[in-house]
Formats: C-alpha cells, sequence, structure tokens
C-alpha cells in the first residue's frame, strides 16, 4: 500500500514540474484582443507623429557653433529681425507715458470750501442783539482750519454777504475746470518727470479712466498759472464787484496743487500691445543662399532662417513623400514593438496573457507620448518653449514609473523602451531625446520596483532629475551649446523628472481602481492591525487571530525563499479566515474550553458550517472593499482540499450503521461532499497560503515539536495537497516546493521552540496552598472541526 502511494506521490510531483516547465516555456497563447490592442498602440502612435503633418524639428540655440554648412534647398520668407525689432520699438516709443489725475486734493479743497462758506453764513446770522453801538456784529473769530492765509475779519469780507453760494459754485466750477486740464510742478516740468516724458507730450487719463487724451508738456499748467486761472474765472463768474481779488487769491491758494500721478504698469501694457499689433517684416531667401556656415555662430537672425526653411519644406513635402517617412517611421515603432513583445515573453510572459494588463500599458505608452506632443507643438508652432529645451520637458519617465508600480519592473522596461523610440522619432528621429529617455526609464525601474511607500515614488523622481540633468548637459556640451542653454536644459531635466513622480502619485489611485491592481502601496496600508476586521477578529476569535499571524509569518518566508510577492503573501494570511467571524465557537482554536458545537451536529452539517467560512469571509471582504487579490486568498486557501475530520467521522458512523443493519442504510458517504468548492490555487503566493495553512494548523496537535517531527509533518502535508492535485494550477515547480519545506521547517522549528525549566523557589512553594485533584484533566482536548487539514479547529 505504502509502495503504491509513493509511486502515486512520484507520478503527481512529475507530472506538476512537467506542467511547470510548459508553462514556462510556453505561456498562454498571445490571444486576438491583445494583438488588436497592439495595433491599436501603433496606429495610435503614428496618428500622434503625424497629426499635423510632417515637422522638422530643430534644437539649434543661439551662440551655439553649426555643426555644418546649410544651403537653402527653395525659395521661403523669413522674418527680418532686426528690422521687425526696430518697428517693434518705434512702435512702443511712440506710445506716450500715461498720467493719472489725482482727485484726492481736489475732493478736499471742495470740502474745505464748504466749512469754510457755511462758517462765513453762520456768523453772519447772528441776531441784532448781538451787534456793536455801530450795528457791527460781534462775532467770535470762524474756526477754519486750513485758511491761514486770511484774518478773520479778512475772511468775512471775503464776498458780499449773500453772494456766499454763488461763490461756492463759482469755485467748484473753476476748480474743476483747471483741475482735469492737470497740474505740473516747475521741477517735474523741468526734468520731464525724470526722464519719463521725453518726446515732450503726456497722455492724460479723464477721471473715470474711460479715455485719454494727448497734451504737449508745456500746455500743462503750472501751479501758479492753475492759480491765475481760477481766480480769474471765479471773478468773471461772480462779476467782479462781489469778491475781493486779493483775499480770493490767498483763499484758492492751498488748494493748488500738482496732481498728475504716473502710470508705469499701464503705460508698460500699452507699449507692449503696440508691440504686438506689429506683423513681423519678412524678408524672401532665395534657393542656393548658405543660411549658415559650418563652426559659425547661431545668431537669432540665423535661427529663424533655420526654422522658417525646416518650415517650408515640410509645408511643401509631396504627399509620396510624407507617406515615405510615415511608412518609414511605421516600420521602425512596429519592430520595436515586436522586440519589446519578444523582451516582456522572456521576462514576464504571463503579462501577454492578461488582455486588462496589455491595455493598461497601452494606455501608459500613450500616456507619455501625448505630452511630448503637446510640447512639440507648443515649441515649433506657438513658440513658447525654447526647442533646445523642450526635448529634456518631455516625461518619458511617466510611462515607466507607473508601470513599474502598476504591473512591475520587467513591463516597466519594455514600455518605457518602446515610448522612448516613439519619443525619439516624433522629435525628428532626436538621439538625444532616445537616449534621455531610456536612462530615465532604467532609473525608474532601479528606483521604484517594489516600491512600498509613496515617498519612494517622490524619491525616485528626484533620481530621475538627477539623472535627466546629467544627460542634458552632456548633449549641450556635445552640441556647444552656450552656458546658459546648458544650464536651462539641465534645469529642464531635473524639473522633468520631479512632475513625473507627482503625477504619478496622482494619477496611480486612478489607474487602480479602473484596472483593479493592487500596489504594494495599497498591501502596505492593509497590513496595519488597526484594520476593523483584524480588530474584530482580535476580540471575537482570538485563537483564529493568532493562527493568522503566525500563518502570515511563516507564508512569508516562504514566499521570500523562492521570490514570490512576500508581502502579498502576508496581508492575504492576515485575512485569509475573516469568515470565521460568523461562528468563531465552531472552530476549535476558540472553543478549547467550551463545550464542543459539533457534537449535536451530523458530519455532513458540520462540513456545511466549516466550509461556509469561506463564502462568508469573501461576503466580509467584498463588503469592506478588499482588494481583489485577498478575496482570491479567502477562495483558494483551502482550493478544493477535503474536510478530512468529518469525512472520515461520516465514513465511520456508516461503518457502525451497516455491521448494526447488517446493510447499508441511507445515502453513501461521498468525498465530493465533504469538499471545499475551491478554486483551486491560481498563483505560487496563493499556493504557499494553503499549506501554510495546513501547515501551521497541524503543527498544533503535535505533543513534542522537535526537528525531525515537524519536517516529517510538513513532508507529510505538503505531499498529501500534492497528490490531491490542490497545486497543479499554482504555477510551482518541484524545487520551488523543496525550498518552501525547508523554509516551513524553519520557521516552525523557531516558532515551536521549547524553554528550559527554570528552577522551582521552593520555600515559595510552602507558602501557597496545594492545589486540589479536582483540577486534573482539565486540559483534556475538546473534539472540533477540521477545515481540511486533519487537525482539528482550524
Amino acid at each position: 500500500m505504502s509502495m503504491k502511494i509513493s509511486k502515486s506521490r512520484a507520478k503527481r510531483a512529475k507530472q506538476l514540474e512537467q506542467n511547470s516547465q510548459q508553462r514556462t516555456r510556453q505561456p498562454k497563447s498571445f490571444k486576438w484582443t491583445g494583438l488588436a490592442l497592439g495595433l491599436l498602440l501603433w496606429l495610435s502612435a503614428l496618428m500622434l507623429l503625424y497629426s499635423n503633418g510632417a515637422r522638422r524639428h530643430t534644437t539649434l540655440a543661439p551662440g551655439q557653433r553649426a555643426k555644418a554648412t546649410v544651403v537653402s534647398a527653395i525659395d521661403f520668407e523669413c522674418e527680418d529681425v532686426a528690422k521687425t525689432e526696430l518697428t517693434r520699438r518705434q512702435a512702443a516709443n511712440a506710445v506716450l507715458p500715461v498720467f493719472s489725475i489725482n482727485m484726492i486734493p481736489f475732493n478736499s479743497a471742495v470740502n474745505s470750501f464748504d466749512v469754510a462758506l457755511d462758517r462765513i453764513i453762520e456768523l453772519r446770522a447772528v441776531p441784532a442783539e448781538n451787534t456793536d453801538a455801530d450795528g457791527v456784529a460781534e462775532a467770535p473769530p470762524p474756526d477754519v482750519t486750513g485758511y491761514s492765509d486770511l484774518e478773520s475779519d479778512e475772511l468775512l469780507t471775503l464776498v458780499t454777504k449773500g453772494r456766499e453760494n454763488h461763490l461756492r459754485a463759482a469755485l467748484k466750477e473753476e476748480l474743476s475746470s483747471v483741475w482735469h486740464r492737470g497740474i505740473l510742478s516747475p521741477s517735474e516740468k523741468k526734468t520731464l518727470f525724470q526722464g519719463v516724458a521725453t518726446s515732450g507730450r503726456l497722455a492724460i487719463l479723464s477721471a473715470d479712466g474711460a479715455s485719454k487724451r494727448s497734451v504737449p508738456i508745456e500746455n500743462v499748467l503750472l501751479p501758479e498759472q492753475a492759480l491765475a486761472q481760477t481766480v480769474a474765472g471765479v471773478q468773471k463768474l461772480m462779476k467782479g464787484n462781489h469778491v475781493d481779488e486779493e483775499l480770493l487769491t490767498r483763499f484758492i491758494r492751498p488748494s493748488i496743487v500738482a496732481n498728475l500721478i504716473y502710470e508705469p504698469d499701464l503705460t508698460k501694457n500699452l507699449r507692449t500691445e503696440a508691440e504686438r499689433s506689429v506683423a513681423p517684416i519678412l524678408m524672401t531667401v532665395r534657393a542656393g543662399t548658405t543660411l549658415v556656415e559650418a563652426g559659425e555662430r547661431i545668431t537669432p537672425q540665423i535661427l529663424k532662417q533655420l526654422q522658417s526653411h525646416d518650415k517650408t519644406l515640410s509645408q511643401n513635402l509631396s504627399k509620396y513623400d510624407l507617406l515615405l517617412r510615415m511608412v518609414g517611421s511605421g516600420a521602425l515603432l512596429l519592430l520595436t514593438l515586436l522586440a519589446c513583445t519578444g523582451i516582456i515573453h522572456l521576462l514576464k510572459p504571463d503579462i501577454l496573457s492578461k488582455n486588462r494588463t496589455v491595455l493598461l500599458l497601452v494606455i501608459l505608452a500613450l500616456l507619455g507620448l501625448t505630452p511630448a506632443r503637446a510640447l512639440l507643438y507648443l515649441s515649433n508652432t506657438i513658440r513658447t518653449v525654447p526647442p533646445a529645451v523642450v526635448e529634456f520637458l518631455v516625461p518619458v519617465a511617466l510611462t515607466a514609473l507607473l508601470a513599474a508600480v502598476l504591473v512591475g519592473g520587467a513591463a516597466a522596461l519594455v514600455a518605457g523602451i518602446w515610448t522612448s523610440m516613439a519619443t525619439a522619432i516624433l522629435f525628428d528621429n532626436s538621439f538625444p531625446v532616445f537616449v534621455y529617455g531610456m536612462v530615465a526609464t532604467v532609473v525608474a525601474v532601479h528606483t521604484v520596483r517594489d516600491v512600498r511607500k509613496r515617498s519612494r515614488v517622490f524619491r525616485g523622481g528626484l533620481w530621475i532629475g538627477l539623472a535627466g540633468m546629467l544627460v542634458a548637459a552632456s548633449v549641450g556640451v556635445l552640441q556647444q551649446h552656450s552656458v546658459s542653454v546648458v544650464l536651462l536644459q539641465a534645469v529642464a531635466g531635473f524639473l522633468c523628472g520631479s512632475i513625473c513622480a507627482v503625477l504619478t502619485l496622482l494619477i496611480l489611485p486612478l489607474l487602480e481602481y479602473l484596472f483593479g491592481i493592487t500596489t504594494d502601496i495599497r498591501l502596505l496600508e492593509l497590513s496595519d492591525m488597526g484594520h476593523p476586521l483584524l480588530q474584530r477578529l482580535a476580540l471575537e476569535a482570538p485563537g483564529t487571530y493568532h493562527h493568522s499571524l503566525m500563518v502570515s509569518n511563516v507564508a512569508q518566508a516562504a514566499a521570500e525563499q523562492i521570490g514570490a510577492n512576500a508581502l502579498l503573501t502576508r496581508v492575504c494570511a492576515y485575512f485569509h479566515d475573516i469568515g470565521k467571524l460568523t461562528k468563531p465557537e465552531f472552530f476549535t482554536e476558540n472553543s478549547q474550553h467550551r463545550d464542543n458545537p459539533h457534537d449535536d451536529l451530523s458530519p455532513s452539517m458540520s462540513t456545511l458550517v466549516i466550509t461556509s467560512h469561506v463564502k462568508e469571509g469573501v461576503s466580509l471582504a467584498k463588503r469592506h472593499k478588499l482588494p481583489t487579490p485577498i478575496i482570491d486568498a479567502i477562495q483558494q486557501h483551502h482550493g478544493t482540499g477535503i474536510v478530512s475530520y468529518f469525512y472520515h467521522r461520516a465514513k465511520k458512523q456508516q461503518d457502525v450503521k451497516k455491521e448494526g443493519a447488517g446493510k447499508a442504510n441511507g445515502r453513501a458517504v461521498k468525498e465530493e461532499d465533504f469538499r471545499y468548492a475551491g478554486p483551486k490555487p491560481q498563483s505560487r503566493e496563493m499556493a504557499i497560503l494553503l499549506l501554510a495553512d495546513s501547515v501551521e494548523a497541524a503543527s498544533r496537535s503535535m505533543e513534542k515539536s522537535t526537528p525531525s517531527r515537524i519536517e516529517n509533518l510538513v513532508n507529510e502535508i505538503v505531499d498529501s495537497r500534492l497528490a490531491d492535485h490542490q497545486l497543479d494550477e499554482s504555477h510551482l515547480t518541484l524545487s520551488e516546493l523543496s525550498t518552501i519545506k525547508k523554509a516551513f521547517v524553519f520557521s516552525l522549528t523557531n516558532m515551536l521552540h521549547g524553554r528550559v525549566a527554570y528552577p522551582q523557589d521552593e520555600d515559595r512553594n510552602k507558602q501557597q496552598p496545594a492545589e486540589t485533584s479536582d483540577t486534573a484533566g482539565r486540559t483534556q482536548e475538546i473534539p472540533a472541526a477540521s477545515d481540511g487539514t486533519g487537525s482539528p479547529g482550524r
């Protein structure tokens, strides 16, 4: 019998090894969906490359030496930089400096006039009994602040009685007329506002700022001129015989001050608008004209000529030539795509069989290529980004960063290679762009692989920025750019890396949600033992909670040994038994000192209760929005294993019935009725969890845990799961199984180690009362449920 079991186990082990080798050599076929996604990426890239026709891109900058002599191939028109700048400068200089009128002194003067005249009217209204013998009113001196030039009696004789309001109206009218003409101080007029009004003219805004008028500076009034005109105007309105001219002049003088305020911002804006309104002055360059000699310094005029020449060539490109360029670029993109597919086939073949992952990689590649197209448009068409800098602002590292966090290092490397090639083709086959993209990709893959903290993503962005600085500086030196351009390129490279890291952190949660991906960052957040489900498990099912912790330690150690995802294995172990929260007392780890509830149930009903913890666990996990890998772990951590304790108990009961009745009564015991619904483990991590769960549970029933006993137990359980076909779909190899066994033995040996017995204190024992003998046997083991490991209650 033992020989048959050994042969069966050897046969299953050989079959498992063959299946694993076949998966390694021949991954699942690249389905038509994956092929369509690759075609979609290729066509989308071509559309981005030629959405606005074929555009040539030049990275030349003023001060750089030309590498070769360039001769015009066609006639074209180009901006004459010198004439355009001269014309624009003349247009800006033609804009007069703008001044506004300060109305605060005017309002203050009018208010003072009102106060003084009201006071004069009030004093002249003194009753007759307050007059002296000559009939003159005995009035106190008027309290009019700010008009100290007039004495009290002079102020009362300023205007004839009854004409005060006429004087008030005349003062306001004439002062307003003079005020809105503008008043300059002698020093301002002499220095032309310290050189602001060199043309000899001013533009004075109206009081409401809606319009302005041009005034020669010699026509702007000085304070004395404004005072004289105001007095003359008032006298004219008062018909001369009601106001004393000398007193009126002294009365008005404090109100006449310089009131023009220079508006530098408004003047600058108007001059800028005037410059922009001047269209570029064009010059015609004939075919055969030498645009630049080899080694000649690039000037702004030469750069304009080269850019206009390239633009004209692109616009005059025939459909045949454009088609040839598209075919060449398309072929290069397609070859790169095939090469990347071959690389991913060698490094991570399972990715090609996952259509959702392939779609994610397509989106990430386009996500890196689209901003590059936008930047090229800003540089070549709108001219808002310097051409020499735009290459190092392209976020080629964004694709690699997101792919490394979401899919893995191999996928990130492949996606980065393809994006770098496509971006280089977009920038007119730029080799520096390709080098920059490759360096950024390698640095991104190296710095954020297996990332578990979001801060590490930003740190990776800083490393990418530093690498970008080095590449930009190297390219700038090789292309003989000026120091200022090289520094600008280096700063652009550093900023690009930092911006890519920030964008990655912003986009990452959205992609996680849309594609149902659980990153190590999310897993690390779930490893917090303060999760509500784990807190409930600790309070309501402490035995299960402790079991989960032990399983996590054992499983993590094994996963690390074979290179599986140890963090995923650990977190899945935390939650794999949360379904036991619904009926914790039915599991032996939670009912050591209670009556066994299974004593009153049939084996089939007990099996139903035990296996239901998988379904209940899935329900709880979905209710708390746990990610898909954890739900998979709950479903697969028993596979389709048998609940052996109750299966054998049911068979035993049936055998007893047969012996008592002499024949079979009732329904036959079927093994499939005592199995879990599955599915079987679909990955190495889930297989490790299944084995660790069984091994840790069985180790609790060992009377004496010696290393040899533990090793025999581990071998027996692993071999039984192998023979039961539970590992057929897990992608585990026989070599990995051997490593897992050793890891289990090492972990369990250390976890179940014994301690040296401490000597007892005889004097202390004499003082304590002897324990009664009725406590004997309290530790008798209570039979309970088995969940498929063969040991009660796990």
